[in-house]
C-alpha cells in the first residue's frame, strides 16, 4: 500500500470515530440533485371530517372508504378498485363524491341521518348510496360510537320504571369505554361495540354508602348494564339500551334532558 493510500485510510477512519460523515448531496453544496416530486393536492371542496369515512351494505355485502385522494371501493366478491380523481359536491343534508378510474365511474352520495344496518340492526349517522358503473348499493356510513359518544346520556327509566332523584348518567368514550354517575357512586365499564351489538364489561364503581331508596336505584341500574346486548334510538333521539328486544334503559342526551328539567 502506498504512503498516499495509507493516509486516506487512517483520516477516513477518523472521521468516523469522531462522528462526521461527508455532506449529502444537495444544491446548496453546489452539486445537482433530483426534484422532488410535488405532493398531491386534496380535491376543491373536500371535507377533512370525511377522511377515512367507511361506508358497508348488504345483499350483495360490500365496503368502501374514502381518504383525501382515493375512494376505495370493495365487493365482498372480490374485484376491490381504487377510484381517483374526486370531485367533492356540498348537499343541503350531507355530501355526494365522485371518481372515475379506467374509463369506470363511482357516485356516492352521503346523507346525514340516522341508517339501521340492514341485518343487524345497528344504528350509524349516515345513510349512503353508491352508484358504480350504473348499478346502485345502499347502506350505511360512518363510525357506530360517533351516535354514543357525541353527547352524554342522562337515565330516564330502568326496567320500564322512571328514575327518581339523582337519576344515572352514562358517557361513551370513542375508546370502548363508558363511565358516569349510578346514582350513588360513580362506574365505569368497558364496552364491546361490534357489527352486531353493544355489551359493557362487568361495571367497577366507588363504594359510598347512600340512603336505601338511592341504594336500590343504583343496583337496579348496574343490574341493567349487564343484560345489555344491543342498542337504538327512537325518533326523538333517546338512547334506548336494549336486551334482546327488550328496552331496559332508557336515556336522553344531556342537553335535551337539562332543557326539559328548567321548564
Amino acid at each position: 500500500m502506498t504512503a498516499r493510500a495509507s493516509f486516506a485510510l487512517v483520516l477516513l477512519a477518523g472521521l468516523v470515530a469522531t462522528g462526521c460523515r461527508p455532506e449529502p448531496v444537495s444544491p446548496e453544496n453546489g452539486a445537482s440533485a433530483e426534484p422532488a416530486a410535488p405532493a398531491a393536492e386534496p380535491p376543491e371542496n373536500a371535507d377533512p371530517g370525511l377522511s377515512g369515512f367507511r361506508a358497508r351494505g348488504n345483499e350483495p355485502f360490500w365496503a368502501l372508504e374514502l381518504d383525501a385522494l382515493a375512494l376505495a371501493w370493495r365487493p365482498m366478491d372480490g374485484g376491490e378498485r381504487v377510484f381517483s380523481h374526486l370531485v367533492h359536491e356540498t348537499l343541503p343534508q350531507g355530501h355526494r363524491v365522485s371518481g372515475s378510474l379506467d374509463g369506470g365511474a363511482l357516485e356516492l352520495e352521503i346523507e346525514n341521518r340516522l341508517c339501521r344496518d340492514s341485518m343487524s340492526g345497528m344504528p350509524y349517522p349516515q345513510h349512503v348510496r353508491v352508484k358504480v358503473d350504473g348499478r346502485e348499493y345502499q347502506g350505511c356510513g360512518g363510525e357506530a360510537i360517533s351516535l354514543l359518544s357525541a353527547s352524554g346520556w342522562l337515565v330516564a327509566q330502568v326496567f320500564g320504571t322512571p328514575v327518581s332523584n339523582d337519576p344515572p348518567t352514562l358517557n361513551f368514550t370513542v375508546d370502548g369505554r363508558a363511565q358516569g354517575f349510578a346514582g350513588c357512586n360513580t362506574w365505569m365499564a368497558g364496552t364491546r361495540l361490534t357489527g352486531e351489538g353493544l355489551a359493557f364489561d362487568r361495571a367497577a364503581s366507588t363504594m359510598m354508602a347512600c340512603p336505601d331508596r338511592h341504594m336500590a336505584q343504583e343496583r337496579a341500574f348496574l343490574d341493567a348494564l349487564a343484560t345489555i346486548t344491543r342498542h337504538d334510538f327512537d325518533e326523538a333521539g333517546q338512547l334506548l339500551l336494549k336486551s334482546g328486544d327488550n328496552t331496559v334503559i332508557v336515556a336522553s342526551p344531556v342537553a335535551v334532558a337539562g332543557a326539559a328539567q328548567h321548564h
